[in-house]
């Protein structure tokens, strides 16, 4: 057991951050909870700072690392997972079934999320600005047809 200093409560050790370094498993003086409160204070406060940081860090991240953090985050997959679907289609849209390797843009259902395939950029622009709804397309589909 030890007391925080800050709200002055006596909490378990587990409740505590550990100093890590050359201190090794010491806990810090204040549990997570104050540590937290402050932390939360010092970046309130300096906002364009932690901003500032934070995209300096992104952009010295590697052009990979930054599309596997974008495909996790947007669809719920690794580059990897991304690059079997790429191997999948060989490397081709399956609208206009043109080849662009890599260069595919993950294309979903957005009230599910569930994945459909990889469209180029244009085949996939054209479908969003298409509502993705199927009735529209398939009268865009007969009007190309027909005039």
């Amino acid at each position: 057991m030890k007391v925080c200093p800050k709200c002055d409560t006596e909490k378990e050790l587990d409740q505590f951050n550990k100093r890590g370094g050359d201190r090794g498993d010491a806990p810090q003086s204040w549990c997570k909870s104050c540590a937290y409160a402050r932390g939360r204070v010092w970046v309130d406060d300096n906002r364009e700072e932690v901003q500032t940081r934070d995209l300096a860090r992104w952009h010295s991240r590697s052009p990979e690392a930054k599309r596997n953090s974008h495909l996790k985050r947007m669809y719920g997959i690794t580059f990897d997972e991304y690059l079997d679907l790429v191997e999948e289609q060989n490397g081709e849209c399956l609208i206009c079934e043109h080849h662009f390797g890599t260069d595919l843009c993950v294309d979903h259902h957005h009230s599910s999320g569930r994945i459909r395939g990889l469209l180029c950029r244009h085949c996939n622009s054209s479908i969003g600005l298409l509502k993705d709804d199927h009735e529209i397309i398939l009268r865009a589909s007969e009007y190309v047809r027909t005039r």
